[in-house]
């Protein structure tokens, strides 16, 4: 199985508008999920990489406490873009700076970051626009996109933003809280191990992915372990 294979098949395997999931969320998956499914993280690493270059998919910094990332199809992506433009006031700057910023999206070669001064070479001025942007203008053009969700400073480098999902704080808050309710529906079974088929059957209180998202996510990042059994096959915690 490829990297791009595994990416749409939990695609279509996880429902990305459910209950506590606001519908217009964009699928982003997880390389730990995509891990789960293809064994050989060299050869998914590399592949990933092969369609970010193709503009196939992009990659988004998840701000959490580890160092993660999640995945988008760019079409996706963009139509999220296309959404938050138009909740923008008609033709007005906001709207402009969103429209910009997508066409640039999908052209751009640009990784997990990009720097204020792409931003401002995306939105403030157009192909023909031959004279720079005032200031004050690209200051609005990057607060525009900060502010709609698009951008979000980095912390540790100055004028360098890693590229955003809007409402993707709520997919963060779950895998946080999903991990912890899953470990603790399995710490508490002898043993410290479940029927995989129980425990998919599990309702989540803090988390609305489901148990099937988080198993997934779980087993790529080396948190449990799945072995089969003669009664069908168990999860079980990875001790550390």
């Amino acid at each position: 199985m490829t990297a791009e294979v595994a990416l749409t098949l939990l695609r279509q395997q996880f429902p990305f508008a459910r209950e506590r999931c606001p519908t217009h969320e964009v699928p982003i998956l997880l390389g730990h999920q995509i891990y789960s499914l293809v064994a050989n993280r060299t050869a998914v690493d590399r592949e990933l990489e092969a369609l970010k270059k193709a503009n196939r998919v992009r990659r988004i910094k998840l701000v959490s406490q580890r160092d993660e990332f999640g995945y988008v199809f760019l079409d996706d992506y963009l139509a999220k873009l296309r959404a938050v433009a138009a909740t923008c006031p008609a033709s007005s700057q906001q709207q402009l700076a969103v429209q910009r910023f997508a066409d640039a999206l999908a052209k751009a070669k640009w990784d997990v970051t990009v720097t204020r001064a792409q931003v401002i070479e995306a939105t403030a001025r157009s192909a023909n626009e031959l004279l720079p942007p005032e200031p004050v203008v690209c200051e609005r053009m990057v607060s525009h996109l900060v502010h709609r969700g698009l951008l979000l400073a980095r912390s540790d480098t100055r004028d360098v933003y890693w590229l955003a999902v809007p409402g993707s704080g709520r997919l963060i808050q779950d895998i946080a809280q999903g991990r912890v309710e899953m470990e603790r529906l399995i710490r508490r079974r002898k043993h410290k191990e479940i029927p995989v088929a129980k425990l998919l059957l599990a309702r989540l209180k803090k988390s609305g992915r489901g148990p099937r998202f988080h198993l997934r996510d779980m087993m790529g990042g080396g948190l449990v372990a799945v072995r089969p059994t003669s009664v069908g096959d168990v999860v079980a915690l990875v001790d550390k």
